[in-house]
C-alpha cells in the first residue's frame, strides 16, 4: 500500500475515533446515535447539506463527515472506522465483495468554457490536459487564433477543481500561469471579459454569457451526464459495508440512504449543482 494512502487512511480512522469519543460523552442515552461518513472530497460538500437537513428530521442522530479520498474512505469503512464511505468513482473489481454495497446518489460534470468571441466549439480531452498543464499556450495550436491562452481556474478547495484534478490532470500540476478565482461567479465574469480565456465551471455555474465547449463532440447536458456520454462526468456514491451479524446496526445508515435518495434528498443534490438519479 502506498505511503500517502496509508497516511490518508490513518487520518480518517483517527478522525473517526476522535469524533466518536468526543460526541459519545454528549450523546448519552439509547436514543442518541452517531453516523460517521468519510471519503470523497468531491461528495463531501453534498453530504454536508444532506446531513444538515437529515438532522432536522432526526435530531437524535449526530451526523459527522469529512473528505480524504474515495479509496481511503472505502478502506476505513471496511476496517469499521466509519459507518458510510463516500465515493466519486465506481468500485474496482478488486474492491467488490458480497458485503460491500454501493448506492448511486447523484452525478455531476464539469464544463470547459471560453469567451463568446472564441470561434472554437469543440475540444479534445488531450488538448484540455495540455492547456491546463501549460504544454499548449497558444490557441493556434488547436485551430484557434494566434493568441496566448489565458487559463483561469478555482481555488484548491473548489469541488469543480477537485473533479478536474481527478478526471483530467491525473496528478500533473496546473500551469503556473493559471489565474485563480475564489468563486465561480468571479471566474465566469473574468472569462466573459477576456476574449482568449479558458476555464472550467460546474453545470450549475454556466450561463449564456460564456460559451460551453463540446468535449470530444459531446455537449454537456443533464442527459449526457446522466448517461455518462459526456467525458467529464462523475458518479457519486455512498457505500455500506455489512457483514453477517451487523444487521442490527444498519437501521440508521439505511434510513439516511433512503433520505438521500428521496425526493427531498435528490432536490438538495440538484440544487447544489448535481444531476439527480431518482
Amino acid at each position: 500500500m502506498k505511503k500517502g494512502l496509508i497516511i490518508s487512511l490513518l487520518s480518517l480512522c483517527l478522525m473517526a475515533a476522535a469524533l466518536y469519543v468526543g460526541y459519545s460523552a454528549w450523546a448519552t442515552g439509547e436514543d442518541k446515535q452517531t453516523l460517521l461518513i468519510a471519503g470523497s472530497s468531491t461528495v463531501d460538500p453534498y453530504t454536508a447539506v444532506l446531513a444538515e437537513e437529515y438532522k432536522k428530521k432526526h435530531p437524535n442522530v449526530i451526523v459527522n463527515h469529512t473528505g480524504g479520498g474515495s479509496t481511503p474512505g472505502l478502506l476505513a469503512l471496511k476496517k469499521g472506522a466509519i459507518d458510510l464511505a463516500t465515493m466519486s468513482r465506481d468500485l474496482k473489481w478488486t474492491e467488490e465483495d458480497e458485503y460491500t454495497k454501493q448506492y448511486l446518489i447523484g452525478k455531476n460534470g464539469v464544463a470547459i468554457v471560453v469567451n463568446q468571441a472564441n470561434a472554437l466549439t469543440d475540444i479534445s480531452s488531450d488538448h484540455i490536459y495540455q492547456i491546463l498543464t501549460g504544454a499548449i499556450t497558444n490557441w493556434s495550436a488547436i485551430g484557434g487564433k494566434n493568441e496566448e491562452i489565458k487559463v483561469m481556474g478555482r481555488v484548491k478547495t473548489s469541488t469543480t477543481r477537485i473533479m478536474v484534478e481527478d478526471l483530467v490532470m491525473k496528478g500533473a500540476p496546473y500551469t503556473a500561469a493559471m489565474q485563480i478565482f475564489q468563486t465561480a461567479e468571479e471566474l465566469r465574469k473574468a472569462i466573459e471579459d477576456t476574449p482568449n480565456a479558458i476555464g472550467i465551471l460546474g453545470l450549475q455555474d454556466v450561463n449564456d454569457s460564456i460559451k460551453k465547449l463540446k468535449v470530444g463532440g459531446i455537449e454537456m447536458t443533464p442527459t449526457t451526464i446522466l448517461t455518462s456520454r459526456y467525458p467529464l462526468t462523475r458518479s457519486f456514491y455512498y457505500v455500506l459495508y455489512s457483514e453477517p451479524g451487523m444487521e442490527a446496526f444498519e437501521k440508521t445508515k439505511l434510513d439516511f440512504l433512503d433520505f438521500v435518495r428521496s425526493e427531498q434528498g435528490q432536490a438538495i443534490i440538484e440544487k447544489r449543482g448535481g444531476v439527480r438519479v431518482y
